[in-house]
C-alpha cells in the first residue's frame, strides 16, 4: 500500500463537535503529511491530541470527514490490512505506554521486533545504550520510573520497520537533557528509513528540525 503521504480532510472526531474549534489548525482543516518530514501539532489538554494520534493510527473511526493513507480511505481499510500497516509502516508511542507490566523491559520491545526481525539485539542495545536505559533490560515493566517506560516505549517504536512514526507526549517524563538525546535518537531512525514523523505535545519545542508546525 502506498504510505508515501496522509491527508486529513476536514475530520473532526465525533465527541468534539460541538465545540468551536475555529482557532484550531487541524480540525475541519485539509492537512498534508509528505514521508520524510517532521510535523509539530501543539496541544492543550483535552483538544484532542491523543484521539488525533489514534485516528492516524487506525484505532479509532469515530470522526466525520475523511483521513487518507495514499489513495485508500482509512475507513475502508479491514482489519488485517491495518495489522499489515502497524507492523510495516506505522509505529507510535503512546501517551500511556502501554508496557506489560510483568515483562522485562527488554521483553515488551522484543515482542514487537520478533513480528519483522527489523533491529538485531545489538542495534537495541545501542538504543537503550544512548538513551541510558540499558540498566532497565532486566528489569519488571512494573517495578521501572515513568521516564524510564518512556524510554523502552521509544526503542520499543523504533525497533520495528515504520514509514511514520507518531508521538503522542513522547518526552513527557523526561527531563530536557534525556529527552533531546531521544529526540536524537528518533531523527537517526526516521532519517534511516526516510519516514516521516507527527509529534503531538502539549507545548511547541525545537527537538526536531519541523517542517510544519501546527496548533490543535
Amino acid at each position: 500500500m502506498d504510505c508515501e503521504n496522509l491527508t486529513i480532510h476536514t475530520i473532526v472526531p465525533f465527541h468534539l463537535k460541538d465545540r468551536d474549534l475555529s482557532s484550531s489548525d487541524i480540525w475541519y482543516r485539509e492537512l498534508h503529511f509528505e514521508r520524510g518530514h517532521h510535523y509539530h501539532i501543539s496541544a492543550p489538554s483535552g483538544s484532542g491530541k491523543t484521539t488525533l494520534a489514534r485516528i492516524l493510527y487506525g484505532l479509532s473511526t469515530a470522526y466525520a470527514g475523511s483521513y487518507f493513507i495514499g489513495d485508500r480511505h482509512a475507513k475502508s481499510l479491514d482489519a488485517g490490512e491495518w495489522s499489515r500497516l502497524r507492523q510495516k509502516a506505522f509505529a507510535i508511542v503512546f501517551q500511556d505506554l502501554r508496557l506489560f507490566d510483568e515483562l522485562s523491559a527488554r521483553q515488551n520491545i522484543e515482542i514487537k521486533n520478533e513480528l519483522q526481525k527489523s533491529s538485531s539485539d545489538a542495534e537495541i542495545d545501542e538504543m537503550l545504550q544512548k538513551l541510558g536505559a540499558a540498566h532497565t533490560a532486566a528489569r519488571e515493566s512494573r517495578l521501572l520510573s515513568q521516564g524510564e517506560k518512556q524510554r523502552v516505549a521509544i526503542v520499543r517504536a523504533l525497533c520495528q520497520p515504520f514509514t511514520w512514526l507518531i508521538l503522542d507526549e513522547p518526552f513527557s517524563h523526561l527531563d530536557a537533557e534525556a529527552a533531546r538525546a531521544a529526540a536524537r535518537l528518533i531523527a537517526e531512525k526516521a532519517a534511516a528509513r526516510k519516514a516521516g514523523v507527527i509529534s503531538l505535545q502539549l507545548e511547541d519545542d525545537d527537538f526536531f528540525p519541523y517542517s510544519k508546525k501546527w496548533q490543535l
